[in-house]
């Protein structure tokens, strides 16, 4: 992905672009020796003499050139115009002419000896992301460029607004997944320093002065590009925040949300990858979603808003199975305590509790999460029957319980004369009643009262086996008590 940037870099390079100074357009002569002389410290007149000649071995302050530039001496001052013309040309900008020299001259231009500044501005052409320039050292490197070019010293903050401070462009991102600034913005200081973090491990940003708390157009160049760096592990062209989540790493998830790893290593429901242990929370997606949503509009917006949005696509729910599956008419038939209770029966880890548990909703209200484990209860007790009854009894004691909204074992019995029905476990009129609405609006997707179920098709009650006459049982004891008689007297 960096190529590009590079190639254009590459060519800004070759050919030196022109700066306006005072409305005339031209390149800079970075040639104003005394002014670049003047801005420099005792030390680093020393170690500038010493980088251009290693013979003079100057030091302290009484080597000679220790003094402002109209005060040396013929010999030094002829060594110092010769350092300068070292390091001196016609450029467009500081990034330009410091990208010029090799790692001898940055140490004459800057006055700190070899390797100390032997680097590069973010995103020049020779920028291989381990030899960059630190803030500080940019810092410096500014204003003894602005003072070789423009005779005198600056503050930064002034040196950055003026027309020689042209940074290099950043390498391009891809896909549609890729509004970098939008994104970042969206992130509060920890997030900023983490998302970095997971980056590159080695920055170790903490804090509120770590350089990268900050929003996106007031971060320092090398900051800044650190930031975009990281971008490009996480954008690309996705059809959906679904999609585009589900592409992701956990080192990358960590980036795009701004949590370290694992805190946010999980999937979307029903995703490819969900296996119901790696799923995202309601809270988690609700982060992810917003994130996503930044880096691809470029700007933050609500949850509320992201869901209708066209970048909000659910994965598909997976398929439930037979005439007993309308998972949406059942739940709506529930009321709250028994919608907790049936994904509690489903489920006992989520302890679903109260009106905030996140299931005391609509089907349609439901979040995905939540919406998920509806279903996949739902498919606990679904299946193709002829009858309600037919299809209780193929429910054990737990699956009664997820489909009445009934903690076990208030529901755990049968319909009289069902094969699996004795004098201690037959349900009351009471629950029966329950029961067949529970399964006639799992059946057919809507309510109805229980008179209307016992007139519709689905209510087969089970017969009774027909009992023996007592006089029909008398008589058949009589004949084999004979036959008994019978066979005894023949064995005699």
């Amino acid at each position: 992905m960096r190529s590009a940037a590079r190639c254009s870099a590459v060519a800004a390079f070759a050919v030196f672009g022109l700066v306006s100074f005072g409305g005339v357009a031209e390149a800079a002569s970075f040639d104003q020796v005394e002014g670049w002389w003047n801005s420099l410290d005792c030390p680093r007149m020393n170690a500038a003499v010493n980088e251009y000649d290693s013979t003079i071995m100057a030091e302290g302050m009484d080597s000679g050139y220790c003094a402002p530039y109209a005060d040396l001496g013929d010999d030094e001052r002829h060594n110092v115009d010769h350092a300068a013309e070292e390091i001196g040309g016609d450029y467009a900008s500081i990034h330009l002419w410091w990208e010029a020299l090799d790692c001898r001259k940055m140490s004459i231009a800057t006055g700190y000896a070899q390797p100390a500044y032997c680097g590069h501005f973010v995103n020049s052409p020779k920028d291989n992301g381990m030899n960059r320039l630190s803030a500080a050292q940019e810092e410096v490197v500014a204003i003894a460029g602005y003072a070789l070019a423009m005779g005198m010293t600056a503050e930064f903050d002034q040196i950055m607004m003026s027309a020689l401070w042209q940074p290099f462009d950043l390498p391009a991102l891809e896909g549609n997944f890729s509004m970098v600034e939008g994104w970042w913005n969206g992130l509060d200081c920890p997030r900023m320093n983490a998302a970095v973090n997971e980056y590159d491990p080695g920055l170790m940003a903490m804090g509120m002065d770590s350089g990268y708390c900050a929003m996106y157009a007031d971060l320092r160049d090398p900051e800044k590009t650190i930031v975009h760096e990281a971008v490009m592990e996480i954008d690309g062209d996705y059809a959906s925040i679904h999609l585009w989540w589900e592409a992701l790493d956990c080192r990358k998830m960590s980036i795009a949300t701004g949590y370290a790893q694992p805190a946010y290593c999980g999937h979307f429901v029903n995703s490819p990858k969900d296996n119901g242990m790696n799923r995202l929370s309601s809270a988690q997606e609700e982060v992810v979603g917003v994130a996503g949503y930044a880096l691809a509009m470029g700007m933050t917006a609500e949850f509320d808003q992201v869901m209708m949005s066209a970048l909000w696509q659910p994965f598909d729910l997976p398929a439930l199975e037979g005439n007993f599956s309308m998972v949406e008419g059942w739940w709506n038939g529930l009321d709250c305590p028994r919608m907790n209770a049936a994904v509690n029966e489903y489920d006992p880890g989520l302890m679903a509790m109260g009106m905030d548990s996140g299931y005391c909703a609509m089907y349609a209200d439901l979040r995905d999460p939540e919406k998920t484990v509806v279903h996949e209860a739902v498919m606990e007790i679904d299946g193709d029957y002829p009858s309600i009854h037919m299809w209780w009894e193929a429910l054990d004691c737990r699956q009664m319980s997820i489909a009445t909204g009934y903690a076990q074992p208030a529901y755990c019995g049968h319909f009289v004369n069902a094969p699996k029905a004795n004098e201690m476990n037959t349900l009351t009129m009471e629950q029966e009643e329950v029961v067949a609405i529970a399964g006639y609006v799992l059946a057919t997707g809507m309510m109805a009262t229980f008179d209307e179920i016992k007139a519709s098709p689905l209510w087969q009650p089970f017969t009774a086996v027909p009992a023996l006459p007592l006089v029909g049982i008398g008589i058949l004891g009589l004949l084999l008590a004979g036959r008994g008689a019978w066979l005894r007297r023949r064995a005699a």
